[in-house]
Order: structure tokens, then sequence, then C-alpha cells
């Protein structure tokens, strides 16, 4: 057996620290904002994000940005919240190239239980490349007068 040979412990094999900004400033014991990228010197895993605004490649937050974000508002590669915007997005409302939103979608495939707009739709009310349901413009029309009534 090669003596000369160190085992490296995993948490020392990184290429360079992770990165962390947390604000004093907390709301329900999560901090406002909350940054991270890379990875944990000490146990080597990798940062995650949790605040009200948290920003990182993984962040849970009221509004999260990041490769996987989690939130109210998500913006990220995949986005999964109330209202969510990524490559992939999930919830309420969704925007991004494959959208699944419950009430409306917005993407180039778009899956929605009422309101779906892409190049590829399905929904109740649907514009897409192959089918327009006209009614959805009457839709918009009343929910755009009851924006303008409350202002």
């Amino acid at each position: 057996m090669n003596t000369n040979i160190k085992q490296i412990p995993e948490n020392q094999k990184l290429v360079s620290p992770g990165f962390e900004y947390r604000s004093e400033e907390e709301i329900f014991g999560w901090p406002l904002i909350h940054i991270t990228r890379g990875y944990d010197p000490q146990s080597g895993k990798r940062l995650v994000s949790k605040g009200l605004i948290a920003i990182g490649e993984i962040s849970i937050g009221l509004v999260a940005i990041g490769g996987f974000a989690l939130g109210g508002v998500a913006i990220g590669g995949l986005g999964i919240g109330l209202i969510a915007i990524g490559g992939l997005a999930a919830g309420l409302i969704a925007f991004g190239g494959l959208a699944f939103g419950i009430s409306a979608a917005i993407g180039v495939a778009a899956f929605s239980f009422m309101y779906a707009v892409g190049v590829m739709a399905h929904g109740q009310y649907v514009i897409s490349l192959f089918r327009v349901e006209w009614e959805i413009f009457d839709h918009l029309r009343q929910f755009w007068s009851g924006i303008q009534s409350i202002f």
C-alpha cells in the first residue's frame, strides 16, 4: 500500500469557499436579505439562501431568485411559487419556456386550468399557434377594468 497518498477530506476538495451575506434585520426569524453562492467550507454542502429576499443557486423566500427558486415570487432556471418565472416554471401564475400554471400560464409550452398562452398551449381559454379562444380577450378586458376601478 502506498503511504504517500494523503486522504483529502471531502470538504477540502472545493475549488473556493462559498459566499454568504445575511442582513441583520429579520422578520419572523428570517433575514430580510440572504445571498449565498457556492459551498459551506465546513460541511462541504451547497449553501441555501433563505430569507424574505433570497438570492442564490438554491433560494427559498418571499422573493426567491436563483437556479432553483421556491417562493411567493420565484425567478430562476426552475421557479416554483405563486408567481413563477423560469425556464421551467410552476405556480398559480407561471411564465417560462415550459410553464405550468393553475390560473394562468404563458410560455413556449404553457399548460393551465384557465388561461394558457404559448406556441403550444392547453387550457380552458387558449391563445396558441393552433387555436385561439376569443373569449380570453373578454376576460382580459374585465380584468383590466377591475384594475382600473381600483386606481
